[in-house]
Order: structure tokens, then sequence, then C-alpha cells
């Protein structure tokens, strides 16, 4: 990540599901389920900018400065990056910060040998190429890769045949260094070497187009009628969630701090990216994002590289 206090600061965001996301587009009237996903222009799962910001803007909100001019430094930098709360009009200012919509990079997918590993698809990787554009980062290179291929040849059956999610997958190829040679540069460590242990298929889109659709989780809820606990008529629907592991790829952009916010706590950061992954690492990293956070879903990890 690189700044100045003239320039944009850019960043790429990476986020993995820690556990299944509910990030909703409202009630489907064409759907397969009453709450579907986000998806994109594609019709590949995502979350919108707009979820993405709101949910950092909530999670950092729950922060608690040790001090009192911690506190009055925590509010205007958080003030700058997110911009004046809804309904408060006497000073109108754009957010020091713009997030990009979190486009699908990795996905989990079921392996009839191996549990599961990680899959990806030339379509996926270009979300990753133009993003590392925005920000000034070196696109990864797919010449001479061709598909179907994985780094984990413990997933193959007899002749190169892997099954993921009940798919064929014929005349598989074998390259263990892959995503050394492809993701090694770009990717965080973490994530990266996650991915190296469990493995990585790419396939072309056409397939990662129903291995997506397959991998997503349809969860039926009910609404009981205490204290007989009967369902109330009319109380089923259906709920539809990224798959716990699903690594995501977004972007930052910050403008520089305002003067009147780095005077008052003393230039101690170049940009409000600083800032940022800075709270972000204060608390691990992990923020809630999406809907039923009291049922355990939309735990997600930020890696900010």
């Amino acid at each position: 990540m690189s700044s100045s206090s003239t320039t944009l600061a850019k960043s790429l965001l990476f986020l993995r599901a820690l556990t299944p996301i509910h990030a909703g587009m409202g009630r489907g009237t064409l759907e397969h389920v009453d709450l579907p996903i986000q998806r994109d222009e594609f019709g590949f799962p995502t979350i919108w900018a707009s979820s993405l910001k709101g949910s950092l803007r909530g999670n950092l909100r729950r922060y608690v400065p040790k001090t009192q001019q911690e506190l009055e430094c925590f509010k205007s930098y958080y003030r700058a990056a997110f911009g004046p709360e809804p309904g408060f009009r006497e000073e109108m200012f754009p957010a020091a910060i713009s997030l990009f919509d979190a486009r699908l990079l990795f996905l989990p997918a079921r392996s009839l040998k191996g549990i599961w590993v990680y899959v990806t698809s030339p379509h996926l990787i270009s979300y990753l190429n133009t993003y590392a554009e925005i920000v000034g980062r070196s696109p990864v290179g797919l010449k001479g890769v061709v598909t179907p291929l994985t780094s984990r040849d413990e997933i193959l059956l007899e002749n190169s045949k892997a099954i993921l999610n009940e798919l064929d997958i014929v005349n598989m190829k074998v390259s263990k260094n892959i995503v050394d040679n492809l993701f090694g540069k770009i990717l965080p460590s973490n994530i990266l070497s996650r991915i190296k242990s469990k493995g990585l298929v790419i396939v072309d889109d056409d397939t990662m187009s129903v291995i997506s659709r397959r991998s997503m989780l349809i969860q039926y809820r009910v609404r009981l009628k205490h204290p007989a606990k009967v369902v109330v008529p009319g109380a089923l629907w259906s709920e539809e969630y990224l798959p716990q592991e699903t690594i995501l790829v977004s972007g930052i952009i910050c403008r520089p701090l305002t003067k009147a916010v780095s005077e008052k706590c003393g230039k101690k950061y170049e940009s409000i990216c600083e800032w940022l992954k800075e709270k972000l690492q204060e608390i691990g990293g992990v923020i809630w994002l999406g809907g039923k956070e009291t049922i355990g879903k939309g735990v997600i990890k930020l890696y900010m590289v």
C-alpha cells in the first residue's frame, strides 16, 4: 500500500468468509430462494460496495478508545473516513475512502476426494487483475495456463478426473506450484497459505458458473408459534448464503487527510488508509457483514495489502 500527503493511497482488500455470508438483495421474485444474495452483472456472487462500506462503518463504531484524547481523534478520523452521519447536513463533505464491490475470487467446492478444494477461473481472476490495475499492482498472468488445472493431485480419480460439486472435471492437469507462480506476489500470506493447503483448481468460465451455483448454501427457516411450538401458517422461507471459506477481492482508495484532522491528531497518519488498517489490525481484522448476525452468520476477516 502506497501513500503520501498529496496523493491518493490505494490498497487491495481481500475478504475471507469465516462463517456463511448473507449479503442480501431483498426478497427475490424470479430466484430459486426467497432471500437471495447479491450478484454481479454476470450472475456471480458479489458484495456491493455500499454493503461493505456500511459494514466497516458499523463495526468500527463499536471500537472503544482507551483515553478521552484517543476518543476525540477516533471521532475525527472516523468522520473523515466515512463522511457525516445520515441526516446531519450542517456540513456535507465526501467520505475520504472509496470502496469497490467485493468480487468472487476463490470459491470452496465439494470434492469426491479430499472433502473440498478452492476453485477459480480466468473470469474471476480478471476481477483481481482489474483491481490490481486500479491500485497500481502487477496483474496475474494467465499466459500458458490451460484449464482444467489443479495444484492438488490428491483430489484426482482414475483417468485424471475430479468430481467437484457432483460435476465431472475430466483431463485434469497437475501443477503443484501453480498457486505460488500465479498468486505468490499479490495475495496476503495467510490466504496464500490457506489456498496452498486446501489446493486450487482452475476451470473454464462456463464450468465455474455451474460450480458457483452449486456451491451456494440454501437454508430453510420457520417461525414457531409459542408455547405450542408449531409453525405459523405461511411462515416458511429460504435464505441463500455464500459458503464458509469463500474469498473475495475488493479495493480501497483513500483521499488525503484534511489539514484540520491532521493537525488535531498530530499528523500521525499519512492517509486515512493507514488509520483504517491500524484499526482493523486492533480488532484482528474480523468484522460482521450482512444479515443473520445473531445466528452466527456473516463473520469475515479482512486483509489490506
